[in-house]
């Protein structure tokens, strides 16, 4: 548990100010990048699983560190491993801007992940440690609004560099916004001396070799094959690992991940709808490629549109926090998975992806899944006793990360099988039926809106159409998982927040 830290009025919030550019830095770089793909694809001449992987490599490494950025700062201090992450981070940005070939922007796209995770655990503990309890909640709060004000303007920044200057443009604004937020809190925060605690080295070992494996057999399965021998390692180790790692994790003193929280339904519920959330959110990273695909929209018009979904995060986030205060979690979550699930619903009904219709399926997304932020926030972490809340807070960094690259995985597989199965299906019942479509071929199709794919002119327009088609086809049934998914999570919400448990803390 961290020890109140005396700092003056204006030293607090300055170091609240940089902290909360740190965090605007993580979520840029969630946010601005998809509206560049499309660009950065044509101009490194990328496949399209490496395209999944420039996303992936940034999720992954944030996942798979997070709670190691949490202990590491317990053992070696906040402000320490809070300015080694950021420092990482302005230098991995610094080599993505660049980047050259696919290899080397995956490369220090996963050096960005682990620099977020070693500083975004260390900020909320820096939070926790320089106000004291009554200021913490409106500390928390405006670290989050201040940041989501560059979620909101990703889309539209990225559309900006991409369209106007470059989109290495979204890399090398991250360096001097980084040296800020170092600065300052070199300046303004003293060295914060941790409390002595064993690091569970085994723990961290097993869990960082078991959970990348498995994410990387999902993500490589379709390439390589489900029965593949690698495939198959992978699972393998991956299964070996974690049962490893979970029987060290119920025997040692200061486990890596403290197994008896989950004990709490509220604790168990609050993860999972959290994870059902960012899994969610990688929604917006496909249709930024839609819109520019399928719609011809240009980066910039493709990034306003994107706006539209997150734009509700400035002012439903605070309103979620306000309700959860009022009522407990069970109405702002239940309302914002319900709202959520309407809009999963009105994107599943849609014959296709055309840019009017899309608008008020985004809005109600974007403020179903802005209300559902705050109120779980305040469960994971005050749910818990005090000397846990640290360590809570990471594992919900790393459920969030969780399903964000869990989503990327499932929506791209997805997205790949059905609509090249469907893109088939439409070659053999249609009227060209003698024709035969590589997978270069394909991609090359799905990625121009004119013919640049040494295609028959003749052709190329039935071929296109077919491919719109089963792009449209595709997303049906993702939208229609996505819709399982948020139902589930809405009646787990519904039975796990009640009046009983909304103030019975957990028994730990």
């Amino acid at each position: 548990m961290y020890k109140l830290i005396a700092l003056s009025k204006s030293k607090r919030w300055w170091t609240l100010g940089a902290l909360s550019g740190a965090l605007s830095l993580a979520f840029l770089d969630q946010m601005n990048l998809p509206v560049a793909l499309p660009t950065i694809q044509k101009e490194l001449n990328l496949s399209t699983l490496t395209l999944q992987w420039l996303v992936n490599a940034y999720l992954l490494t944030w996942a798979v560190f997070v709670l190691t950025g949490g202990f590491l700062a317990d053992f070696f201090g906040l402000r320490r491993i809070f300015c080694l992450g950021i420092l990482i981070f302005a230098i991995a940005s610094f080599g993505s801007s660049v980047s050259f070939s696919g290899w080397w922007f995956i490369s220090f796209r996963a050096i960005q992940g682990f620099g977020t995770a070693l500083m975004l655990p260390a900020a909320i503990g820096i939070i926790v440690s320089i106000f004291p309890e009554k200021q913490r909640g409106k500390a928390i709060g405006i670290y989050s609004g201040l940041a989501s004000i560059f979620l909101v303007l990703g889309p539209l920044m990225g559309g900006v560099y991409t369209q106007f200057l470059s989109w290495r443009w979204i890399y090398w604004t991250n360096v001097p916004l980084a040296l800020f937020s170092y600065l300052v809190i070199v300046l303004a925060l003293p060295r914060i001396i941790p409390e002595h605690k064993k690091f569970d080295f085994w723990g961290f070992f097993f869990f960082t070799l078991g959970f990348p494996c498995f994410i990387l057999a999902l993500m490589q399965a379709d390439t390589w094959g489900w029965k593949s021998g690698i495939i198959l390692s992978l699972f393998l180790v991956s299964f070996i690992s974690l049962f490893i790692f979970f029987y060290i994790e119920r025997h040692v003193e200061f486990p890596f991940l403290d197994l008896k929280l989950f004990k709490s339904i509220r604790f168990l519920v609050s993860n999972f709808v959290f994870f059902v959330v960012q899994f969610l959110l990688i929604l917006p990273v496909f249709w930024s490629m839609s819109l520019q695909r399928i719609m011809n929209l240009t980066p910039l018009h493709a990034g306003l549109f994107i706006m539209i979904a997150v734009l509700p995060l400035l002012i439903v986030i605070p309103l979620g926090g306000f309700l959860s205060d009022l009522t407990g979690p069970r109405i702002p979550v239940c309302l914002g998975l319900l709202l959520t699930l309407v809009s999963m619903a009105w994107f599943f009904c849609l014959p296709n992806m055309t840019s009017t219709l899309l608008i008020p399926g985004m809005i109600c997304f974007g403020c179903g899944v802005s209300l559902i932020f705050a109120p779980i926030s305040s469960a994971v972490v005050g749910g818990v006793p005090p000397e846990k809340r640290g360590l809570a807070s990471g594992i919900l960094g790393a459920i969030r990360q969780a399903g964000g690259t869990f989503g990327l995985s499932v929506i791209s597989s997805m997205l790949m099988n059905i609509q090249k199965e469907r893109f088939d299906y439409l070659i053999k019942t249609g009227s060209h039926q003698d024709l035969t479509v590589s997978n270069e071929e394909f991609d090359c199709i799905n990625m121009y809106s004119t013919n640049k794919c040494n295609i028959a002119v003749e052709n190329y327009q039935t071929l296109k159409a077919y491919a719109i088609d089963s792009y449209n086809f595709a997303f049906h049934w993702i939208y229609l998982l996505c819709g399982i998914l948020t139902f589930i999570a809405f009646t787990a919400a519904f039975l796990a927040f009640t009046k009983k448990n909304r103030s019975k803390k957990a028994s730990l």
